[in-house]
């Protein structure tokens, strides 16, 4: 999905809910198919603002055929690994 396909489907009054639903489908789309390019049979960790999302970590999780582990913290991993490398571990 690009914006201007969000914009067209708003300006054709199409329902919000499936343009959502759409933009979730995009989004899992195309982290699974990064996804398939290391390893698709190890267990899965999703870490960020997006995994707030649930309706892009089941989107991933149904294309995946398996679970996602999100963290209470997922918002911090990164920042966390940034420190764990500035002090060098």
């Amino acid at each position: 999905f690009a914006e201007s396909e969000v914009v067209s489907l708003i300006a054709q009054n199409k329902n919000t809910g499936d343009i959502v639903h759409g933009l979730n489908e995009a989004v899992a789309a195309k982290a699974v198919a990064l996804v398939s390019r290391v390893d698709p049979q190890q267990c899965f960790m999703m870490t960020g603002g997006v995994a707030s999302n649930r309706g892009v970590t089941r989107a991933i999780e149904e294309k995946l055929g398996a679970a996602l582990e999100v963290l209470p913290e997922h918002q911090l991993c990164g920042a966390l690994g940034a420190a764990l490398i500035a002090l060098g571990k």
